[in-house]
């Protein structure tokens, strides 16, 4: 069963269990500052919002933005094309309309990523789905956030009916 799941005790009472450590944090400081030291700086910045430890562990400073910014242009990926405020992630990320962080989000579902051998742009030299794979994350999510809307629509009908209706409510449910 996954740590995640509500477990259920003797007397029926739910707990939640906490999810289970991560290895990484087994490993020594160093080591850890040493892994997080070679990461690009879009998976330097997710690594720094992953947990409240890595956030102190994970540096993303301007040298790894204008790293980042460099590389993808000599890959021949697609870059800001207007000023990049390197001053701090938030402003580096949202600034001049958001183009960085679309830039990151298109990169973290593997959009840019070319089909065939070793054309994933994310793990340089690795095999991925490609575009084909970015598009059916991209319907996955769209999937999700439809089904979540719908899903907060109908709690809200629900809400509206039980306090419009009250105990005859329940009546017309116990005849449906």
């Amino acid at each position: 069963m996954s740590p995640t799941l509500k477990e259920s005790d003797e007397a029926g009472i739910y707990l939640k269990t906490s999810p289970a450590p991560s290895p990484f944090f087994n490993l020594p400081l160093e080591l850890q500052l040493h892994i997080a030291s070679y990461l690009p700086y879009p998976d330097a910045l997710a690594l720094k919002h992953a947990h409240p430890h890595l956030y102190t562990l994970a540096t993303t400073n301007v040298k790894q933005k204008v790293s980042w910014l460099i590389s993808r242009h000599e890959r021949g990926l697609k870059c800001p094309d207007r000023k990049c405020i390197l001053k701090t992630d938030t402003l580096f990320c949202s600034g001049e309309n958001g183009q960085v962080r679309r830039l990151m989000e298109k990169r973290r579902r593997h959009g840019e990523c070319k089909e065939g051998k070793g054309g994933c742009e994310v793990v340089l030299g690795r095999t991925c789905g490609g575009p084909r794979k970015a598009k059916a994350m991209a319907v996955l999510e769209d999937a999700m956030r439809i089904a979540s809307d719908a899903k907060r629509g109908l709690n809200d009908v629900w809400s509206s009916f039980r306090l419009e209706t009250g105990s005859i409510g329940w009546a017309i449910l116990a005849l449906v």
